[in-house]
């Protein structure tokens, strides 16, 4: 059976101009892919920091809130670890998290735009150490993520672009803020979302069962 690749292991095929032209080509693209994926994520950096600052200064305020009503606030607390911030509130518990930003990656930007290299913040419904308690790999970390996820922050390289604010309820709706603003109003948004809303009786059986 003929084959139509031709594989020539010499000295001179390796060092043909035809392979060096297409290494050429394909290095300068990865590197600016790289280049990208590390200025986004110190912006990601950046933004987290304002986001722990104030995710703590409004979980002192709600505690001081309730406080003065007479109301214990034990069950009121925050934590920050490497690249997450957990907010818990009664029984309302949230979290954020940079834990995404695994490799370089973009946003679509439709068919006749180019795609947005971006770093990516998470807001998630619960605690994230238990969201990703099973996961074995970051595969199995990013499903949980997505499945517990209510909205994503999307991060721009260039610190002059605006951010990107996709809530899940609203089919991914776009929402843009300017990068100095972002991580204050990102977490002030997702707190109301997630604190103010309403949590229902569950009807039903949750298992089938034949009688």
């Amino acid at each position: 059976m003929s084959n139509n690749f031709n594989f020539d292991s010499s000295d001179d095929f390796r060092n043909s101009p035809i392979i060096r032209e297409r290494v050429s080509l394909i290095t300068a693209k990865m590197y600016k892919q790289f280049c990208d994926y590390q200025h986004a994520n110190e912006n990601c950096s950046e933004i987290f920091a304002i986001m722990a600052a104030t995710a703590k200064d409004f979980t002192e305020n709600i505690k001081q809130s309730f406080a003065a009503r007479g109301v214990a606030t034990e069950n009121i607390w925050f934590k920050v670890d490497t690249k997450i911030i957990v907010v818990n509130i009664f029984w309302v518990c949230y979290s954020f998290t940079m834990r995404c930003n695994f490799k370089p990656q973009s946003l679509f930007r439709g068919e006749s735009e180019r795609p947005l290299f971006s770093g990516r913040i998470m807001a998630l419904k619960g605690n994230y150490f238990d969201i990703i308690k099973d996961a074995k790999n970051s595969d199995d970390e990013m499903a949980a993520l997505l499945d517990n996820e209510t909205a994503s922050l999307f991060v721009p390289e260039n610190k002059m672009q605006s951010v990107i604010v996709k809530f899940k309820h609203t089919a991914n709706k776009e929402y843009l803020l300017a990068q100095i603003d972002a991580g204050r109003e990102f977490v002030l948004k997702i707190s109301e979302e997630i604190c103010g809303g309403t949590i229902y009786h569950e009807e039903g059986s949750r298992k089938s069962f034949n009688i």
